[in-house]
């Protein structure tokens, strides 16, 4: 499979990540946005059967839900893929969607 999917696998990642830590203060995950990614880097395709492993690291975190993480992909020790991308969690999405968050 083509490794731009590696991008949607590092969203993935985060959302789970956030969801995980809304969990631990007992609220219901929440509806998150990927807003960009920058540098992303990566093989041409991931191999069929390989076992990757996504890795993340939260690099910056803004009170109003934007946050920044640097991910990478690996397969074993070798490092298939890597970026920074950047999600937005708003309080209420659904007042977010219809334009009426300040």
């Amino acid at each position: 499979m083509g490794a731009w999917v590696g991008v949607e696998y590092m969203a993935q990642a985060v959302a789970a990540w956030a969801g995980w830590q809304g969990r631990q203060q007992g609220k219901p995950p929440r509806i998150g946005f990927l807003l960009g990614t920058r540098r992303y880097r990566s093989v041409a395709r991931f191999s069929a059967g390989q076992r990757l492993r996504v890795e993340i690291q939260r690099s910056y975190q803004a009170d109003n839900g934007i946050g920044q993480f640097d991910c990478s992909i690996r397969c074993g020790e070798a490092e298939l893929a890597s970026a920074q991308i950047t999600v937005f969690g708003p309080e209420d999405p659904s007042e977010f969607l219809k334009g009426e968050t300040p």
